[in-house]
């Protein structure tokens, strides 16, 4: 009786488009047509081995397989085809019976992949166990006569034709081998040796391991620009579709964002999953699932209660998921090794087959210094390699490069204080230890203290540099402005009240300076919302007021004299559409009377979340940057679109009494904002030269957010074609004329 011999199978690859095939993408079988299959290759090749050519010695009762030159280990265990072959065939027990004519081995099969075969889930063994194909053969190559397999458990479709397969009604674990069962073949008594090439065909569990986590962007915001990194090691595509990533809210909530499409992980690749997919405000990395709102990395550590990571797929029972992998930010526990996620710097890990679940184990999370994305404007850059294989750690070097945040700083007041702070990195971006030396360039204006705090003497504008002990150097210029105790509010119609020939009824409640100094309205009771708000924006009108409302009835005290329904809070509560607000809460900060009359529900329409938090509240954030720090004067006048036949909200609560029917949803939300330099008005409007006019009009969807707010610029004419309105009708019609057809560039 012949010794074990070890003989070997690969698993073939797949693609999910393969309908009689498995893949883990669709139903996880690793093989693929014939035609497609590369011939076995050396080790460490990086090819894959789909087929195996093995030779039935029948006089020497041996199996034995024809393959490329053996590793230092011996024929035996020899694994071809660089990282993509993973299965393992052992026979032994191998005899000739004269008698019978049978030619019979006992076959094993050992798993050397990272995953369990035979699984799709790693519990429950799925009905076809794990098959072994007959590619080709038994065919006679010594000898005369005839050969065929004796006692296969079933034919199958296998590369388009029948074929007889052995099964093996077990999963298997990585490194795990099968029972061994009973092969045979009938050989006619001339016939000294035979070929046949085998497959293996398998279910495999998906696998995948968080690579990098994000959670402190520098680049863009938090809302935009957080992301992890998963790698698929498996030698199959993983499909994402209806995988869940969760993160901890508070001290044990759970946020959750389940993937809703097909997002495929190629083999021995990387995806990147993060808070928002458009790379103009993500920092520019390309984002295979965007999770929005639903969740948000902290960027402090707890040693009670950590933030985490998790990733997990669908379980077999409905409603149930599998853990894949987590990452806590610290052990938990009360440890008292905490430490605060990095800011601008991925943490990356550094060993794929180590215990990743504590971010901040240096042992195998390293912080990231390679370069990426867009940059935040100002020379800075985010570090990481989101997409891409890690880097390793490296000593820190000298300093290279000193930055001042923020790069750019106004205020409003003498006796309000800045502080500033500096950093010194290396040429990887990594820290690197020095002594900071603040310098004013002009004292008369501003001093600076070693701690990086601003003394104000005068209103002006100064030079402020940070310089290392090496002699690098960073300089931000800084504004100090008069104070102004309270909001200066310009004529919100300045150019027009839009003019629609409608009469003053309930449809067109008028609300202007005379009863409301903080905007003007239009207000239209069938639709529970504004026609149109018109608002004036300077830098005077932000402060630092308590931002909140009027609780769960923010009611316009000036409608009750109409008699019309007033909408409240309640009627929005689990409609689907978030309150979005015309008149910004952000840009009424002076007093907390300016801010309350913000939420008042007739300054509000219905926005889907992705609207009301994605591009239309970019361009909320692009004009206050305008106002506060650019020094300019904004006219803005907002509405939204409505389509022929209404749609209305259908709100849900138990805490309180929604309105079915008072409330219409707008198509699209549109925007006209008149940018003037501060203090200035329609008298200076002499030509179409001294106006800025940005128009837009964005779809009231839930993918409105995968473009930016500049991809939605139109023209003021595109605007007044679909509402009827003339938006600005006092300026001369020479120029409304020209700044009314052309797009902002």
């Amino acid at each position: 009786m012949a010794a074990p011999r070890a003989w070997r199978s690969a698993l073939a690859r797949a693609a999910c488009a393969s309908v009689a095939l498995l893949a883990v993408a669709c139903s996880d079988d690793i093989i693929a047509p014939a035609a497609q299959l590369p011939s076995p290759e050396s080790p460490g090749a990086g090819g894959p081995s789909q087929e195996l050519t093995c030779v039935a010695s029948v006089r020497a009762a041996t199996i034995t397989c024809q393959t490329p030159a053996p590793s230092a280990g011996g024929a035996s265990a020899v694994i071809f085809g660089g990282q993509n072959s993973y299965v393992r065939m052992i026979s032994s027990n191998t005899a000739m019976d004269a008698g019978t004519g049978v030619f019979s081995a006992d076959v094993a099969v050992q798993n050397l992949l990272p995953q369990t075969i035979g699984s799709t889930d790693g519990v429950t063994v799925d009905p076809k166990g794990i098959q072994v194909f007959y590619a080709s053969g038994p065919n006679v190559t010594a000898g005369s006569g005839s050969v065929e397999v004796a006692n296969e458990d079933g034919t199958g479709q296998f590369l388009g034709e029948d074929t007889k397969y052995y099964q093996y009604q077990q999963l298997l674990a990585s490194g795990a081998t099968s029972a061994t069962k009973p092969w045979r073949w009938n050989v006619a008594a001339g016939v000294e040796s035979f070929t046949f090439k085998v497959y293996v065909s398998t279910v495999v569990t998906p696998s995948l391991i968080i690579t990098e986590v994000m959670p402190n962007p520098g680049a863009a915001d938090d809302v935009d620009g957080e992301f992890i990194e998963v790698y698929n090691p498996g030698i199959a595509p993983v499909d994402l579709n209806g995988f869940r990533f969760n993160s901890r809210t508070g001290a044990s909530g759970v946020e959750t964002s389940t993937v809703a499409t097909s997002v495929i992980v190629a083999p021995r690749g990387y995806a990147v999953i993060g808070a928002r997919v458009d790379s103009a405000f993500n920092g520019g990395i390309k984002v295979a699932h965007a999770w929005g709102t639903s969740i948000n990395l902290s960027n402090s550590a707890s040693a009670t209660a950590p933030d985490y990571i998790k990733v997990s797929r669908p379980g077999v029972g409905a409603g149930t998921f599998v853990t894949l992998d987590s990452v806590a930010w610290t052990a938990g526990g009360g440890t008292s090794n905490v430490a605060t996620p990095p800011t601008a710097r991925s943490r990356e890990l550094t060993d794929l087959k180590a215990d990743n679940s504590v971010l901040n184990n240096n042992a195998v999370w390293n912080t990231a210094y390679t370069t990426f994305g867009y940059g935040d404007g100002n020379g800075g850059f985010d570090r990481g390699t989101p997409g891409k294989a890690n880097g390793v750690a490296v000593p820190t070097g000298p300093v290279a490069v000193v930055r001042i945040s923020p790069g750019f700083a106004v205020i409003d007041s003498l006796n309000q204080s800045r502080t500033f702070t500096a950093t010194a990195e290396d040429t990887l971006g990594q820290a690197s230890p020095t002594t900071i030396t603040w310098a004013s360039l002009n004292p008369a204006i501003a001093t600076i203290a070693s701690n990086g705090r601003v003394t104000h003497v005068d209103t002006g504008g100064v030079y402020i540099t940070a310089t290392a002990s090496n002699g690098k150097a960073d300089t931000t210029y800084y504004r100090i402005f008069k104070y102004s105790p309270a909001a200066i509010y310009r004529n919100h119609v300045e150019f027009g009240i839009p003019v629609t020939g409608m009469p003053q009824n309930n449809d067109n409640i008028l609300i202007l300076s005379d009863r409301r100094t903080q905007y003007n309205l239009s207000y239209n009771a069938s639709r529970g919302g504004p026609n149109w708000v018109s608002w004036n924006v300077n830098r005077t009108q932000f402060g630092n007021a308590p931002r909140g409302a009027f609780g769960n009835n923010s009611v316009d005290p000036l409608l009750p004299a109409y008699g019309v329904y007033q909408v409240t809070t309640c009627d929005y509560t689990n409609s689907g559409y978030t309150r979005g607000h015309m008149t910004q809460s952000e840009q009424r900060t002076q007093s907390k009377a300016d801010n309350d009359t913000t939420f008042l529900m007739t300054n509000i329409l219905p926005q889907t979340s992705e609207l009301n938090t994605g591009p239309w509240g970019d361009l909320e954030e692009y004009g206050n940057d305008l106002a506060r720090f650019q020094q300019k004067e904004l006219y803005n006048v907002a509405g939204g679109t409505w389509p022929a036949t209404p749609r209305y909200l259908t709100p849900f609560s138990t805490s309180c009494t929604p309105q079915q029917n008072k409330v219409q949803i707008p198509t699209t939300t549109w925007k006209v904002i008149v940018v003037l330099p501060y203090g200035k008005g329609l008298a200076d409007v002499t030509s179409a030269n001294d106006v800025r006019i940005i128009a837009v009009d964005m779809p009231n969807n839930t993918t409105v957010n995968n473009q930016p707010w500049q991809y939605y610029k139109v023209t003021v004419d595109q605007i007044e074609a679909i509402t009827g309105y003339d938006l600005l009708a006092a300026l001369p019609d020479a120029i409304e004329s020209v700044v009314e057809a052309r797009i902002d560039p």
